[in-house]
């Protein structure tokens, strides 16, 4: 019998949006006011409402399926592989690193690895999801792309290298 679930890859998405929820909150804490914190502030209110998408399909059983003829231990094994060993700031040194504007490049380089990271889990995840759920993962696919776009562009408008 398979030891991983459609909750279980559930739960990991919902994981990866939380540590992503918890280092855009805390670097926009750190921050003064203006674009930077902005985005941040938008970035992780985003990160909450993908939260909510995913306890959603969580809450409703009928909702994200997995399909295939796929080993769901292999399955799992590997979307497990994705997310282990991601390295999170912690809460004050997600703070301390906004705080330093000569540390701002690398609060967006941490952002745009993040929504990278994202993107790949998604993207996996999406390959073993019913036909019917695709639509609503390539919908979450596409924001975290937006996402990277937006760090990307402001970035550039600050003049951060």
């Amino acid at each position: 019998m398979a030891d991983f679930s459609k909750n279980e890859a559930i739960e990991m998405a919902i994981q990866i949006e939380q540590q992503g929820y918890d280092f855009y909150s805390n670097a926009a804490a750190g921050l003064p006011e203006g674009q930077a914190k902005a985005l941040f502030e938008w970035l992780a209110a985003e990160e909450l409402r993908h939260i909510q998408v995913f306890q959603n399909f969580r809450d409703q059983m009928d909702q994200l399926q997995l399909a295939g003829p796929y080993d769901w231990d292999e399955v799992g094994r590997y979307l497990r592989s994705l997310t282990e060993g991601r390295v999170f700031p912690s809460a004050e040194e997600a703070k301390n690193l906004a705080k330093k504007a000569e540390n701002l490049s690398e609060v967006f380089r941490f952002a745009i690895q993040i929504e990278k990271e994202n993107i790949l889990y998604f993207h996996e995840l999406n390959d073993f999801v019913a036909e019917k759920d695709k639509p609503v993962i390539q919908k979450l696919i596409d924001e975290e792309k937006s996402h990277i776009r937006r760090l990307v562009d402001l970035k550039r408008q600050m003049g951060v290298g």
